[in-house]
């Protein structure tokens, strides 16, 4: 269950409805039921009241806050209304993170606001106007703010992480070439294979239709070969499956494989 992030109370009279803060990524809050206005049970759909056993307007519906099982207070517009807009509307912001895009945030307003205490700091790493090369200047209206933590955007300049990208674009290719794998890929179905230490392997990219994989199967099949281990995906049109069998595939039974009208790509492998 989700846990509230500021928690508080709104009261009509002698009665008081809890009300908590939850985060934008958290689900939660408190909700109104409709009631039958001269019974207060709940209605159900169709607006149709089970107390009296029949269909009414919505005009005779009201809202009601059950504060025990069963048991209604009602609130009108009126007793909405008479709420203070101040304690309904107002939200204390203590620290702020901006980690989507720059011009998003009004820089100038938010040091405003944190030099005269109304958000207590800030961490952001994206700016309306960042340095487009190395040695360039980095101007913020932020700078100089002992309560704000400014970091680059793009961390993956720096000469270590450029290094590090080298190697894993490098070995996501090779992992590709040797075994078939396409994790990670943003153009193909991600599938990731075990290495292959034994047998043969067959990578499989097809139309993404009903049928397909049994067609295969059926391939393997008739060359008397026993399947040892099948890893399959698809995304959108396409569809990508992964085959190792004991048994290598003859060259006319690839041939007519890469024949069907759902091939796109085919490739063998051996241990």
């Amino acid at each position: 269950m989700a846990r509230s992030m500021w928690r508080g109370a709104i009261q009509f009279g002698l009665v008081t409805i809890p009300v908590k803060l939850y985060l934008a990524t958290e689900q939660g809050g408190i909700g109104f039921n409709l009631l039958h206005a001269t019974c207060l049970n709940r209605i159900q759909m169709k607006v149709y009241c089970p107390f009296h056993d029949e269909v009414i307007p919505r005009s005779e519906t009201v809202r009601g806050y059950e504060w025990s099982k069963g048991k209604y207070v009602v609130v009108t517009d009126e007793d909405i209304d008479s709420v203070p807009l101040k304690t309904m509307r107002a939200i204390e912001i203590e620290m702020f993170i901006n980690a989507s895009r720059g011009m998003v945030v009004d820089d100038v307003a938010l040091r405003e606001n944190i030099e005269s205490g109304h958000i207590a700091g800030a961490a952001l790493d994206v700016f309306p106007v960042e340095p487009k090369a190395q040695g360039d200047p980095f101007e913020s209206v932020l700078r100089g703010l002992d309560n704000v933590i400014l970091t680059p955007h793009v961390g993956g300049s720096t000469q270590e992480a450029q290094e590090e990208i080298g190697w894993f674009v490098a070995g996501k290719l090779a992992s590709f070439v040797a075994e078939g794998s396409s994790a990670l890929s943003v153009n193909l179905p991600a599938v990731q294979p075990p290495p292959l230490t034994d047998g043969v392997r067959l990578a499989y990219l097809h139309v993404n239709v009903p049928g397909v994989l049994a067609e295969l199967n059926a391939y393997l099949a008739e060359q008397g070969a026993n399947i040892t281990g099948q890893y399959l995906a698809t995304r959108g049109e396409q569809g990508y499956v992964v085959t190792d069998a004991t048994e290598a595939i003859s060259d006319p039974a690839l041939d007519k494989l890469r024949s069907s009208d759902q091939t796109i790509w085919l490739r063998g492998y051996t241990a």
